[in-house]
């Protein structure tokens, strides 16, 4: 699922996008994780949030709007961004966070609406492809195909509905983790499984049990978090 993130601290404009972008979803049967940001972010704050943001809409408007967006660009290279502001503004001074899009917020929510319809079918096509390429090969698998990713010392497994891939990916778990929307959910330090893939959980031995019968165990550290996310379903 895309994440998105608003960054405004105008509670107007954030009750207007928030109307536009709801009814845009529901028109277009999309889904989407939105955050809001009503207050002025630390680089702590983004620190904590700023990788799990696929697509961020920042207002000029603001005297730190440029300053997050330079600070989520840098931790979060990924993150397309897009800007707006009430008035016509300069790009230059924006380019260092390479930003995707401007918005002239006078121009209404039909262009917005068009402009967040085609960072939508950008995000949504590149996150249909898992791609991570090592020394020997580049690994191109649709996220629809992915059971589980299995951590096995320096190496990560993936597990799809057809079989072990051949071959180790030289990488951390945690590495991969950054990567991912919330279709994956960690239940282990050795595991992060594909939840449209999980049959039920058996809470009694910490189980979970996929759509194949394959079983994963749940870790204590990870119960509670797993569980909150399943209950959201």
């Amino acid at each position: 699922m895309v994440c998105a993130a608003v960054f405004d601290t105008d509670q107007k404009r954030r009750n207007t996008l928030r109307s536009w972008i709801t009814g845009y979803l529901i028109r277009s049967g999309r889904d989407m994780d939105l955050l809001w940001f009503s207050e002025p972010v630390s680089s702590r704050k983004l620190e904590t949030y700023g990788r799990r943001i696929h697509l961020a809409f920042i207002s000029l408007n603001d005297p730190v709007g440029a300053w997050t967006g330079r600070e989520l660009y840098r931790q979060n290279p990924e993150c397309r961004i897009c800007y707006y502001q009430d008035e016509p503004a300069s790009l230059e001074p924006l380019l260092s966070s390479r930003p995707i899009a401007f918005y002239l917020w006078k121009k209404g929510e039909d262009e917005f609406c068009d402009k967040l319809n085609d960072l939508m079918e950008e995000l949504s096509a590149a996150q249909d492809i898992f791609c991570h390429e090592t020394k020997r090969e580049v690994f191109l698998i649709p996220y629809t195909q992915i059971l589980y990713f299995q951590s096995d010392l320096k190496y990560v497994q993936i597990h799809t509905d057809h079989k072990v891939r051949d071959g180790r990916m030289i990488a951390k778990l945690s590495q991969i983790e950054a990567r991912l929307d919330g279709r994956f959910i960690r239940i282990h330090k050795s595991y992060l499984v594909n939840r449209r893939f999980v049959e039920y959980v058996d809470k009694k031995e910490h189980m979970i049990i996929l759509q194949n019968g394959e079983s994963l165990p749940i870790s204590d550290s990870c119960y509670e978090s797993a569980m909150a996310v399943f209950r959201e379903q």
